[in-house]
């Protein structure tokens, strides 16, 4: 539990991480990821621990995208794991679907002249 904490306080900036990523952290720890799955699951100290980890990566992709130092593709697309989106969802009235009127359509119809 330690070592994971260290990490998460700014061992991964001594390692040379950009931001910390479970990656990154389950190479320092000498595991594989499914295993820190694991280990979340089972022990609430390390749940924290990750949880913690994803709030520290996405602050430093928000104040790093923001000041230019890491590319902003990069950084929205990672944004997207913390639930970000630069999508647009689009409803009719009171959230229902978009109504169109297919009844009162209009045809265009090109024609040649008469010659």
């Amino acid at each position: 539990m330690a070592k994971a904490q260290a990490y998460l306080e700014g061992y991964w900036q001594e390692l040379g991480h950009a931001t910390p990523h479970l990656a990154g952290l389950a190479i320092h720890l000498g595991v594989s990821r499914k295993t820190l799955y694991n280990w979340r699951d089972a022990n609430e100290e390390f749940l924290h621990i990750l949880d913690s980890l994803m709030a520290v990566q996405e602050s430093t992709l928000w104040n790093n995208g923001l000041n230019g130092t890491f590319q902003p593709t990069l950084v929205k697309l990672m944004l997207t794991k913390h639930g970000y989106s630069d999508r647009q969802e689009v409803s009719g009235f009171d959230g229902g679907p978009v109504e169109i009127d297919t009844e009162n359509r209009i045809t265009i119809e090109v024609v040649k002249p008469d010659a």
